[in-house]
């Protein structure tokens, strides 16, 4: 039993979910393919078709196409299941719909914006933030980062410890620096375990096949096929770039050092931050990427970034100010809940 979930670790059986899309709403503007965290879409006789030059990764379910779209032309139909193996999933979730925010239980109405109106303004930035993908070229000025990070500065954390700190960098030749090594250290890695076409996924040598099942044992979360779909998208698509075109850049920090959870902490801090900047009319998105190439360059990590012990990186963060409307609620599935008494 343990030997077959290890093997099925491995591009495991997968149901994806399918994007459909209303023809007579959709213009073609294409957002919905420069969003898509996966790189799955491309515009085919003017409109979203599913990209074909890699088929075997599908959508993740993120939703993010759908957020961006002006014409509400997308619609997205399943989940994503993993039926058997080490990320198996059918049996983790509830049965029943993806639903919108329901704030008020069986008598929240369908539509949000009947209710909204009866929400607080955190609850509404909660429910309509979206990990942003569309920036506009314009800089963040630095008293709103300022205001961003005191965001941050004042989350919770165990102790009082306050175990963050951050980077902020708005060098675009340093962003793109930053870009270009995060692109050949994936490369690299990945390489080991995914093939670069549908063609040679056909062929796979065992040796893919080992490294990614060892990965999933060694490194649960960081093997998980979703993961390595995005990661593989950066690489394979760098005029994308790692932080997508935002004009800002902050380096998340965590001291290692800290009391009790520090990840958590750092996250909660991160959290604030994101929120803050969209409660600003500005757009983020958290992206964890740069773990890998800072540990295959240490001196650019130290040297150009300041990143020093007893501080180390926790997430990095893209900040602008969005490109066209994309914060929308989106449906979620079910919250997996056990109430006792």
């Amino acid at each position: 039993m343990f030997l077959e979930k290890l093997r099925q670790a491995y591009l495991p059986p997968t149901s994806w979910p399918e994007i459909v899309v209303e023809a007579e709403k959709c213009d073609g503007c294409g957002r919905c393919v420069k969003t898509c965290p996966m790189e799955i879409l491309e515009i085919r006789d003017g409109t979203p078709a599913f990209n074909e030059n890699f088929d075997v990764f599908r959508c993740i379910a993120c939703d993010s196409c759908i957020a961006v779209c002006p014409n509400e032309a997308i619609a997205r139909r399943g989940n994503y299941r993993v039926h058997s193996g080490r990320y198996v999933n059918t049996d983790i979730f509830p049965d029943g719909d993806n639903t919108y925010p329901q704030p008020f239980g069986e008598e929240t109405p369908e539509r949000f914006e009947d209710y909204e109106d009866k929400l607080t303004e955190t609850e509404r930035i909660i429910y309509k933030r979206r990990s942003v993908r569309l920036f506009q070229k314009k800089q963040v000025p630095k008293e709103m980062v300022a205001r961003i990070i005191e965001a941050g500065r004042f989350a919770a954390s165990a102790g009082n410890c306050q175990p963050w700190a951050f980077v902020v960098i708005q060098d675009q030749d340093l962003i793109d620096e930053m870009c270009d090594k995060t692109e050949k250290a994936l490369r690299s890695i990945l390489g080991l375990a995914f093939p670069k076409s549908l063609e040679q996924f056909k062929k796979r040598p065992l040796s893919q096949k080992i490294f990614a099942t060892l990965a999933s044992y060694r490194m649960v979360n960081n093997a998980d096929q979703r993961g390595a779909m995005g990661a593989k998208a950066v690489y394979e698509h760098p005029d994308h770039g790692l932080f997508l075109g935002a004009p800002t850049v902050i380096l998340i920090l965590k001291d290692k050092r800290g009391i009790g959870q520090v990840d958590l902490d750092t996250a909660l801090c991160a959290e604030n931050m994101v929120l803050a900047a969209h409660s600003l009319g500005l757009a983020t998105c958290l992206i964890g990427l740069m773990n890998v190439p800072l540990q295959l360059y240490p001196k650019f990590a130290k040297e150009k970034l300041g990143i020093k012990p007893p501080f180390e990186f926790f997430s990095a963060m893209a900040l602008g100010y969005p490109k066209g409307v994309c914060d929308r609620v989106v449906k979620r599935e079910p919250a997996r809940v056990t109430w006792i008494g």
